[in-house]
C-alpha cells in the first residue's frame, strides 16, 4: 500500500494499493523491463519491417501480374 502526499498538508492524502513484481539482482547486472500497461514502446523498426513486408508484396504480385500478361499475349499472338 502507497500512500503520498504534496507538502505538510497530510489531509490531501491518497492512498494507491500498487501490484508490483520486484526483482533482486547482482550490482552491475542488467535485466530487461517489462511494461505491464501494454502500452506500445516499440522503436519503430516493427513499422518499417511491416512497409518493407508490403512493399515485398506489392513488387511480387506486379511481377506475377506482368508475367500473365505477357503470357496471355504471346498466346493471343499465335
Amino acid at each position: 500500500m502507497v500512500v503520498y502526499y504534496f507538502g505538510d498538508d497530510i489531509t490531501s492524502k491518497k492512498d494507491v494499493i500498487l501490484k508490483e513484481p520486484i526483482t533482486v539482482r547482482l550490482s552491475g547486472e542488467i535485466t530487461p523491463t517489462v511494461n505491464q500497461e501494454g502500452g506500445d514502446n516499440s522503436d519503430g523498426s516493427s513499422a518499417i519491417l511491416g512497409l518493407i513486408v508490403i512493399i515485398a508484396i506489392i513488387f511480387t504480385v506486379y511481377t506475377i501480374f506482368n508475367k500473365a500478361v505477357k503470357t496471355i499475349k504471346n498466346i493471343l499472338q499465335r
